[in-house]
C-alpha cells in the first residue's frame, strides 16, 4: 500500500492542483487517473503517430479530434512559430467530426501543454489511445523552466534505478 501512496504524493507534488476542484471548466479531466498512462509515454505516442501519418516536418503536426456530445466544442489552441505563441479560437462546425490540428515545435512544448492542463484546468480531448490538451499559454517561461526541473528529475530518478 506504500507504492500507491507515495505515486499520489508525487502527483501532488508535480500538480500543485491534483484532485482538487476548478471553476475554469467544467470538462476538466485528470490525466493520469482518467487514462492511466504517463505524460511522456503519451509524447511518445504523439510522435509515433505523426511519424505514421509520414508528417517529416520540423513541426510535426499532431491530429486531434473532438469529443462527442461536448457542450462545450470550443477549444482554444497555441500555435508556435519563431518562438511566438499566437492564441486563436476554433469552433468546429460538428462537434462529432471537426478535425482540429495543433503544430508542436518538440516534445518539451508538447510536455507544456499536459502540465499547462493539469494546472489550469483546461480541456483534454482524446482520439483513439492519443491524448493531447487544448489550452492557452498563460505564462510561457514559468513553466518551461518547471519541464527543464521535472526532465533533471526524471533523469537523477532513471540513474538511481527509478521509473
Amino acid at each position: 500500500m506504500a507504492e500507491p501512496q507515495r505515486e499520489y504524493q508525487q502527483k501532488r507534488n508535480f500538480y500543485p492542483n491534483y484532485h482538487e476542484d476548478t471553476n475554469l471548466s467544467k470538462h476538466t479531466y485528470d490525466i493520469s487517473e482518467n487514462y492511466s498512462v504517463k505524460i511522456l509515454e503519451l509524447i511518445e505516442k504523439a510522435f509515433d503517430l505523426a511519424e505514421s501519418l509520414s508528417i517529416r516536418e520540423v513541426s510535426p503536426q499532431i491530429i486531434l479530434k473532438t469529443v462527442q456530445n461536448d457542450s462545450d466544442a470550443s477549444a482554444i489552441l497555441g500555435y508556435y512559430t519563431a518562438g511566438q505563441i499566437i492564441n486563436f479560437d476554433l469552433e468546429p462546425k460538428n462537434e462529432n467530426t471537426d478535425i482540429v490540428l495543433l503544430s508542436v515545435d518538440s516534445k518539451r512544448l508538447l510536455l507544456l501543454a499536459f502540465l499547462e492542463a493539469q494546472k489550469f484546468g483546461r480541456k483534454i480531448v482524446e482520439i483513439d489511445d492519443l491524448v493531447l490538451a487544448m489550452i492557452q499559454f498563460p505564462n510561457l517561461n514559468k513553466v518551461l523552466n518547471e519541464i527543464d526541473l521535472f526532465e533533471a528529475e526524471k533523469k537523477t530518478a532513471t540513474r538511481l534505478g527509478g521509473s
